[in-house]
């Protein structure tokens, strides 16, 4: 059964040598890219994004938990000198707090308070500052409204900051300066400011303690003829006997959150958003209630209407938007006094990003291209440089040149010099055996005529033999010949060998040559056919022979 064999092309020198440096140049580029990407050299746009993602959100958060302390901590001194001030009133007026419902006692009371609380309201990072008491100038307690001061920074330069009167008795803050606003409101409802049972419910045995420890976030909602959304952080008021006497705290707007809040980033298009992880801002996967914030370099747009949340991946999230759709990742903070817990998020648009990776697919694949483009280069150029004066001594040797030429490799110089004494030493070999075929051929010539010679001799000699054979049978001795006849099958086979040969009509030194032995042999065969054929001499010998082959032939022609 014949096997199939499968032979690939043989191919020449030029494209060897080109695969064989275009292997170890590749093998060295993966190496190069294994190792780059071992020591986390190789990003792809989403590893980039997810790192400075997760970067901005820990400035972010860490940004944001600065505020909220400080705004608690600068809450608390505000809870306790408005504590301070009411008790301090209260004593000058000779009045209990539950006295506090006539209108020109609170008018009394704010005209201690308004400045204090614009002081809190320069010095604190927020857009509104206020002191609720739990007392109206109705009649009746249980009335929806209470008395007390919220004021409100109209504009946030830093060089024009104007307070405005957003709730209280306008005749006080006319009397500091502080005109009341478009949308005033003698006194705040219980029910627009959110938390308020809850931050003024508890009473303390330790009147020591401080009210930051119940301190409360509110949800982001929109105050009353406000047209932008607010947080407020709420702290309770109380006296020296633990009694609630209301609730102070401070105001972030939204416009006041994105300016204070504004980030250093590299992310393009940077989106920072503040929400609350519950029901009244997160359904589900969708973000309906939050802060945003963008970049201190430059406009950015806030996000509008609901972002659906979903995962794109290494931790990204996707949120997409009415009109846009972003990029980012989340960060949770969980409060352990308050049991609240809010989430912001860091994000960038995703056009951006499709674009990066896109700017870098087309990188990549034009690096590639211009990596196995030059190697390539590389290669050729190389494989023909090295090649071409090997192959123009190739050429030399197909043409039977022996001389190098200028730029061949020392290899090839050192080839043509091993060949052309190569050549010189066959050339003599070849002159030697021409002489001794010569020499040959004239030693044969020699013999030839030497046996020529002897032949004619033998001829000759064999003539004459028979002519004395016929001439003097008379004279041969038949006793001697008989014997001669009756001991021939005595003979050696060597002997005979030998005495066939000087039948042939071969001489002494011929027969050596054909027998291969040596002249001291032939005389001891030579003797002892002598002894054995009972004759005396080599002419008495061929004498007998001829005689023989005559009777031979004689028989032959009568048969």
């Amino acid at each position: 059964m014949n096997r199939l064999s499968f032979r690939l092309p043989r191919r020449s020198m030029k494209t060897k040598l080109f695969l064989y440096m275009l292997v170890p140049v590749i093998l060295i580029l993966v190496l190069l890219a294994s190792c780059l990407s071992l020591f986390d050299r190789f990003k792809t746009p989403k590893d980039t994004l997810a790192e400075r993602l997760d970067m901005q959100a820990m400035s972010f958060e860490q940004q944001l938990l600065s505020h909220r302390n400080s705004l608690i901590t600068v809450g608390a001194y505000l809870s306790g000198d408005a504590a301070t001030l009411i008790e301090a009133y209260l004593a000058d007026a000779g009045i209990s707090f539950d006295e506090l419902s006539d209108g020109a006692r609170l008018a009394d009371l704010q005209e201690r308070i308004i400045e204090p609380l614009r002081q809190y309201l320069l010095q604190a990072e927020c857009s509104g500052a206020f002191v609720l008491l739990n007392a109206t100038a109705g009649k009746n307690a249980a009335e929806p409204t209470r008395s007390g001061l919220y004021l409100q920074v109209n504009g946030y330069e830093a060089d024009r900051r104007e307070i405005i009167l957003y709730r209280g008795i306008p005749s006080v803050g006319k009397a500091h300066g502080i005109m009341p606003h478009r949308k005033w409101r003698l006194e705040a409802q219980r029910n627009v400011i959110r938390g308020w049972d809850d931050s003024r419910s508890h009473s303390y045995s330790d009147p020591a303690r401080m009210p930051a420890h119940t301190y409360r976030f509110t949800e982001i909602f929109t105050l009353p003829g406000m047209s932008e959304k607010a947080m407020l952080l709420m702290l309770p008021i109380r006296g020296s006997d633990g009694k609630a006497l209301g609730v102070c705290g401070f105001e972030v707007s939204e416009s006041c959150f994105a300016r204070l809040h504004s980030q250093t980033t590299k992310l393009s298009h940077f989106t920072g958003l503040l929400t609350y992880d519950d029901d009244s801002h997160m359904d589900g996967d969708s973000i309906t209630s939050f802060f945003s914030c963008g970049a201190d370099d430059g406009y950015y747009r806030a996000p509008g209407g609901v972002l659906a949340v979903s995962d794109f991946g290494d931790g990204i999230l996707k949120l997409t938007g009415d009109d846009n759709t972003y990029l980012g990742m989340k960060r949770s903070y969980n409060d352990a006094r308050t049991g609240g817990s809010f989430a912001t998020f860091v994000m960038t648009n995703k056009s951006d990003y499709d674009s990066a990776a896109m700017d870098t697919i087309v990188k990549n694949l034009l690096l590639i291209a211009l990596l196995t483009a030059l190697s390539i280069a590389f290669c050729v150029f190389f494989s023909r440089s090295y090649l071409a004066p090997v192959l123009k001594s190739l050429e030399q040797l197909k043409r039977d040149e022996q001389r190098a030429h200028r730029g061949a490799p020392v290899e090839i110089d050192d080839l043509l010099a091993f060949l052309a004494e190569k050549d010189r030493n066959k050339q003599s070999v070849i002159d030697g055996l021409k002489l001794e075929m010569k020499e040959a051929n004239e030693e044969l010539s020699r013999i030839q005529k030497e046996k020529t010679r002897i032949q004619e001799e033998y001829v000759r000699a064999k003539t004459q033999i028979t002519r004395l054979t016929s001439s003097s049978a008379q004279e041969v001795d038949p006793e001697g010949y008989a014997h001669f006849t009756a001991n021939l099958c005595k003979l050696t086979p060597r002997e005979r060998e030998i005495f066939d040969l000087y039948l042939g009509g071969r001489n002494g030194k011929e027969i050596r040559d054909v027998l291969c032995i040596s002249e001291n042999t032939l005389k001891y065969h030579n003797k002892h056919i002598y002894e054995t054929l009972n004759v005396s001499s080599r002419k008495e010998l061929l004498h007998y022979a001829a005689m023989l082959e005559k009777e031979a032939v004689q028989v032959g022609g009568e048969a």
